[in-house]
C-alpha cells in the first residue's frame, strides 16, 4: 500500500516536470516531511531517503518489520518501522519550511519498556534538540513528555500512565513566535484527524524559556534512559489538516471558523480558507433543517472565499459542512453556529484583562450560564513585520462564554458590554478579542496606512527609548492580529487605548482617526461604528494638574469632532478604585471595569440600534462670558446636572487672558446650566473642568454618567514632550480648518475654502472664537480686533502656507436692546409679545443666545 502510493507521487511529479520543465518536490507544500520507512528488514537508514548520522552511538538505526498501524492515519499498515533502544544512533533529515505560523510533527511509536525520562524526538537546532518528545517509565506503563528547548522543565503526561505495547498516534505542534524565546510547543495524543485541531491538547501549550528554533532539520535518537520504542510514520506539515491528507486534497479554515461561532446576521455568510489549487470546495449552511449550499474553484494562489445567504438571527445551533467535491474523506463539520452580531474587542491591557479581575468576577462568572449565546475568539499575540495570511495556532477558537471558560478567556469590558447588549437585544453576541498589554496605537495600524503623509511623519517622533523596540514597530501587531480578521463580518469595533501613547499624547487625534479609516477601509463594510473609551484617573487626586494624561484625554475628545460617523466616547475619569497604589500594575488596571462595559453598551445600544436613552454622560455644547461670570450650556444631560458625589461642584477652573488657571465657585442654575465665578479672575477668558490625572470633577447627569472633561481655550499645553527628528521628507501644507467655533458653537455653514464670515451677536460681550485644525501638525494663531469687531484665525502649515480666516461680528436685535421705537418687544412668559406701533411693515428676526436665527 505505501509503495503504491509513493509510486503515484512520482509520476504525479514527473508530470509536472514534462509539462513545466522544471523538478517539483514530490510533497505538498503543506507536507514538508514524510517517512513511513519502506526499506529492507534490518538495514541501516542512514543513507537512505536523504537520512544522515547526526551523531554515533553503540547501536544504528534499522528497519524492523512489521510496521505500526493507526486508523485513519496516513500510510499506516503492515510494512516497516524502525527501531529504538538505548544509545541508539541520532539520525536527522533536513526539511524545507518557513519557519513561521507554526509545524506539526506526527508519528506512530510502541513502547516496549522505558527508563527514567529522555528525549527521542524533535527538530534540531544547531546543536541541540528543540520542541523534543520525552519516554519515562511510570509503574506499570510509560508518559509521555514534551519541552520547547534544552533548558526548559519537562511535562509529562497526567492521569492514567501510557500502555505499553500499544501504538498511539502522537502530534508536536512548533508555534513560531517572532523573538528569541516566544515559540510555543503543544502535543497531542491519539488525536480525531477526522475533526479539526483540538482545543486542549495532551501537554501545552509551553512556552519555556530559551532560544527558538533556528533550522530546518528533525531528530530521531535512542538514549539512554529513553528505553525501547519503533516509531513510524513521521510527518511535518504545515498544517493540522495536512497530517491526514496524504494526496493534498484537504480543507483548512481560518482558526475564528469554528464550532460555537456566532456569525453576523443580515449580511451574506462570508467564508474563506486554503486548500489544493484546483479542487473544488463546496460550504453548506444548515439551519432548522433547511440548507444553504454553494461551491467554489480554489484558485492556484490556494484560497478560495465563498458567500451564502444572508440570515436573520438564530439562537438554534446551527451547522456548517465544508468539504472537497469528490473527497468526502476532507468534510470538516461545524456545530453550535450562532447567528447574531458580532463585536471586534481591540486594544491594550485594559481591553485585555479577563472577566477574573472583574470586581463582580464572583457574580459575573456565576451567572454566565444563563448567556451561553455570548461566544468569543481571541487572536494569539503575533509580532511580525509583515502582514500575516493566518491567526497564530494558539489563538482560542470560538467557545461558549460560560461558567467554565469566562474567568481567564474573556475580556471584562467586552463581555460586560456584550451581556448588555444580549440583554436588551435578546440575541446572540459574538466577540472577536484581539489585543496585547503595553502596546501604542501606531502597532495596530496597517503598513499600507504608513504611506500616508501624515503618518510618515510619526516614525521620526518615535520614542528612542530602550523601550522603544521590535515590540513598538509600526503594524507589529497589526501584521499578525489584525491582517488575518479583516473581512470576516462584524457589526463594529470596541477599542480601549492609550495608555501607550501618553508620550506623544499631542498626535493621538490624528493616530486615531488613521486607525477607524483604516480598520473600515480593510473591512470593507462601510462606516461600522467604532466606540472607544476615554482614559481614567490615575494617581493622587487634584484640583488641577497639566499632565500627559490630560492631553490625550483631550485628543480623544476633540476626535468626537473629526466629522467621521458612528463615532462614540465612554468618559471613564472615576472608576479606578485604586488610582495610588504602590504597585503600578495595579494603579493602572482599574477593576471596576463593569461600568466602561455598561457605558460603552449604552452607546451602542442608542447609536447604533436606535434605543430612546441617554448613553453618555454631560458634554459642554457652549458657553458664554459675562462680567465675571462664566455660563455652561451642557447637552446629554438628562432629567436634570446634578452632583455624583459630595455637595458642592468641583473640578471646574477658570483663566483671564494670562493662562493661569484658579480654582472656580461653580453653581447648576438649572437643568442644563453651570455657572461659574472666581475671586482671583475678573473678566474670564477660558474654562477647564477635571483637567488633571485624578480629577476632583463631580457633575454628572441623571443617570449618574459623568461629564467628559474639557477646556475651552487653544493654549499651548505646558507639558514638555520630546521632539524627535523625522526622516520624512514630506511636510504637509494644510492650513484649513475642519471647524470654527464661537463660544464653544460651531459656525454653521462652515467651509474650510471660505476664509470670510460674518456671526450675528446678541451683545457685546466677550467673544471666544476656536477652532480644529484638519492636520494636527499645524498651528493656529488667535488676532483678536475689538475696533473693528472681529478676529482673525490665523493658520500656519509645516512647510510654512498660511492660511488667515476672518471672523467679522455683527450685533443683531434682541430683546434686551430695543432699536426700532415703532416694535415693541415684550416677554410673557416664555413667550415673547411683538407689538408693530405703524403702519409700515418690518421683517423680525429673532436670535438665540447662540447667535443663532430661530425662525418665527
Amino acid at each position: 500500500m505505501k509503495t503504491q502510493i509513493r509510486i503515484q507521487f512520482i509520476k504525479y511529479s514527473l508530470l509536472y516536470f514534462l509539462f513545466f520543465g522544471i523538478g517539483l518536490n514530490v510533497l505538498a507544500d503543506n507536507l514538508l516531511l514524510e517517512e513511513d520507512f519502506d526499506f529492507q528488514v534490518g538495514t541501516d537508514i542512514v543513507g537512505k531517503n536523504d537520512w544522515i548520522a547526526g551523531a554515533t552511538s553503540t547501536n544504528k538505526v534499522k528497519t524492523v518489520s512489521p510496521g505500526l498501524t493507526y486508523t485513519d492515519y496516513p500510510n499506516s499498515s503492515n510494512t516497516n518501522a524502525v527501531l529504538f533502544t538505548p544509545t541508539t544512533d541520532r539520525v536527522q533529515k533536513s526539511f524545507q519550511g518557513p519557519l513561521s505560523g507554526a509545524y506539526y510533527y506526527s508519528f506512530l511509536i510502541k513502547v516496549s519498556s522505558a527508563g527514567s525520562g529522555e528525549f527521542f524526538i524533535g527538530l534540531y537546532s544547531g546543536s541541540a534538540f528543540r520542541g523534543r518528545a520525552y519516554i519515562k517509565a511510570d509503574g506499570s506503563g510509560f508518559r509521555l513528555g514534551l519541552v520547547k528547548t534544552t533548558t526548559g522543565t519537562v511535562t509529562y503526561t497526567t492521569g492514567t500512565p501510557l500502555v505499553f505495547g500499544n501504538t498511539y498516534l502522537v502530534v508536536v505542534k512548533y508555534e513560531f513566535v517572532p523573538g528569541n524565546q516566544n515559540d510555543i510547543v503543544s502535543m497531542f495524543i491519539n488525536p480525531n484527524l477526522s475533526q479539526s485541531e483540538p482545543d486542549v491538547p495532551a501537554i501545552g501549550p509551553l512556552t519555556d524559556e530559551g532560544n527558538d528554533v533556528t533550522a530546518n532539520v528533525f531528530a530521531i535518537q535512542g538514549r539512554n534512559n529513553s528505553g525501547n520504542f519503533i516509531l513510524d510514520g513521521i510527518r511535518i506539515t504545515a498544517n493540522w489538516s495536512s497530517i491526514k491528507n496524504t494526496d493534498d486534497h484537504y480543507v483548512e479554515l481560518p482558526k475564528f471558523i469554528s464550532s460555537h461561532m456566532v456569525l453576523q446576521r443580515d449580511i451574506p455568510l462570508k467564508f474563506h480558507g486554503w486548500g489544493t489549487p484546483g479542487d473544488t470546495i463546496i460550504a453548506e449552511f444548515i439551519r432548522n433543517n433547511q440548507s444553504f449550499k454553494d461551491s467554489v474553484k480554489i484558485s492556484e494562489d490556494k484560497r478560495w472565499m465563498i458567500l451564502l445567504p444572508e440570515q436573520t438571527a438564530c439562537s438554534q445551533p446551527c451547522k456548517l459542512n465544508f468539504y472537497i467535491k469528490n473527497h468526502s474523506e476532507t468534510l470538516l463539520k461545524l456545530d453550535d453556529i450562532l447567528i447574531g452580531d458580532v463585536w471586534f474587542a481591540g486594544g491594550q491591557s485594559n481591553m485585555e484583562k479577563k472577566v477574573i479581575h472583574l470586581l463582580e468576577a464572583e457574580q459575573y462568572i456565576a451567572e454566565a450560564d444563563n448567556y451561553t449565546q455570548i461566544r468569543t475568539f481571541r487572536a494569539g499575540y503575533s509580532l511580525n513585520q509583515e502582514p500575516q495570511e493566518k491567526v497564530l495556532d494558539s489563538s482560542q477558537p470560538w467557545i461558549v462564554c460560560n461558567s467554565a471558560n469566562l474567568s481567564d478567556k474573556v475580556s471584562a469590558v467586552a463581555y460586560v458590554c456584550a451581556r448588555n447588549l444580549c440583554e436588551n437585544l435578546n440575541i446572540p453576541i459574538g466577540i472577536m478579542q484581539s489585543y496585547r498589554g503595553g502596546t501604542e496605537i501606531e502597532t495596530w495600524i496597517s503598513p499600507s496606512m504608513f504611506q500616508d503623509p501624515e503618518l510618515c511623519k510619526s516614525n521620526g517622533r518615535k520614542v528612542n527609548t530602550a523601550t522603544d523596540s521590535y515590540s513598538q514597530s509600526h503594524s507589529i501587531n497589526f501584521n499578525g492580529q489584525i491582517n488575518p480578521l479583516v473581512g470576516f463580518p462584524i457589526k463594529g469595533f470596541l477599542f480601549y487605548q492609550g495608555e501607550s501613547n501618553t508620550k506623544r499624547a499631542l498626535e493621538y487625534r490624528l493616530m486615531m482617526r488613521k486607525l477607524v479609516e483604516d480598520w473600515r477601509n480593510l473591512w470593507g463594510m462601510g462606516e461600522l461604528p467604532f466606540y472607544y473609551v476615554q482614559l481614567f484617573n490615575m494617581s493622587a487626586a487634584s484640583e488641577y494638574g497639566e499632565s500627559d494624561w490630560c492631553d490625550l484625554r483631550e485628543q480623544q475628545r476633540l476626535f468626537l469632532s473629526d466629522k467621521l460617523k458612528n463615532v462614540g466616547m465612554a468618559v471613564t475619569i472615576e472608576t479606578n478604585e485604586d488610582p495610588t497604589n504602590s504597585d503600578n500594575s495595579i494603579a493602572i488596571h482599574p477593576r471596576n471595569k463593569k461600568p466602561v462595559g455598561e457605558r460603552l453598551a449604552k452607546i451602542a445600544l442608542k447609536n447604533t440600534y436606535g434605543f430612546d436613552l441617554l448613553a453618555e454622560g454631560p458634554v459642554l455644547n457652549r458657553y458664554r462670558f459675562s462680567n465675571d461670570t462664566v455660563y455652561l450650556y451642557f447637552k446629554n444631560y438628562g432629567d436634570g446636572l446634578k452632583l455624583r458625589e459630595g455637595t458642592f461642584l468641583k473640578g471646574f477652573m477658570i483663566s483671564g487672558s494670562n493662562e493661569s488657571f484658579y480654582s472656580a465657585t461653580a453653581q447648576i442654575i438649572n437643568d442644563s446650566v453651570v455657572a461659574l465665578k472666581s475671586q482671583q479672575v475678573s473678566q474670564p477668558r477660558a474654562v477647564r473642568y477635571s483637567w488633571a490625572k485624578h480629577p476632583t470633577g463631580n457633575l454628572c447627569n441623571s443617570e449618574n454618567i459623568p461629564a467628559t472633561p474639557f477646556k475651552t481655550d487653544m493654549w499651548k499645553s505646558k507639558v514638555t514632550y520630546t521632539s524627535f527628528p523625522s526622516d520624512c521628507s514630506v511636510k504637509s501644507s494644510d492650513a484649513n480648518l475642519l471647524e470654527i467655533r464661537i463660544n464653544g458653537v460651531s459656525v454653521q455653514g462652515f467651509k474650510p475654502q471660505q476664509l470670510s464670515y460674518t456671526v450675528d451677536i446678541q451683545d457685546k460681550g466677550y467673544q471666544d472664537v476656536t477652532a480644529l485644525t484638519s492636520c494636527i501638525f499645524a498651528q493656529v494663531k488667535v488676532i483678536e480686533n475689538p475696533a473693528e469687531n472681529k478676529t482673525v484665525l490665523k493658520i500656519t502649515s509645516e512647510n510654512g502656507s498660511v492660511q488667515e480666516y476672518e471672523i467679522k461680528f455683527k450685533e443683531n436685535t434682541g430683546i434686551h436692546k430695543q432699536k426700532n421705537p415703532s416694535v415693541q418687544i415684550t416677554q410673557e412668559g416664555k413667550g415673547l409679545i411683538i407689538t408693530n406701533t405703524s403702519d409700515e411693515s418690518y421683517d423680525i428676526f429673532v436670535y438665540n443666545l447662540s447667535g443663532q436665527l430661530v425662525r418665527l
